[in-house]
């Protein structure tokens, strides 16, 4: 995984924590919106070269599928410079925020991308 340059300059603890929780993020897997996703996505391109995507509502995701998302969600922020890695140590952040997610409006929805492999599916996140 490519980490910003200026990751370079932050401390070992800081940097091991960051490193942790990108992992982690780009490690989710969820299933069930593979196998669901054309019955509840509000949009769906399948298998573009690979790759389907797939966005759905907040309130059709299982609550053991919001995690993960939040998990990745924090991750892609820290990688694009949206959240201050200092500060994610420091609080011990694993994902972003369940109160943020909670806050924003019930008309939200996430993008879920899969991979496609042969015959199976291999859920982003």
């Amino acid at each position: 995984m490519d980490l910003p340059r200026n990751w370079n300059d932050l401390p070992p603890e800081v940097l091991a924590h960051v490193e942790r929780v990108v992992a982690a993020g780009t490690t989710a897997r969820l299933p069930r919106l593979a196998a669901v996703g054309a019955d509840i996505g509000l949009h769906v391109v399948a298998d573009r070269h690979g790759v389907t995507c797939l966005s759905v509502r907040t309130a059709d995701l299982q609550e053991e599928e919001i995690v993960p998302i939040l998990r990745y969600r924090l991750g892609q922020y820290l990688l694009v410079g949206f959240v201050d890695p200092g500060l994610v140590q420091q609080e011990l952040l694993e994902a972003w925020s369940t109160q943020l997610a909670a806050a924003e409006e019930a008309g939200d929805f996430y993008v879920s991308l899969t991979v496609v492999v042969g015959a199976g599916t291999k859920p982003l996140a």
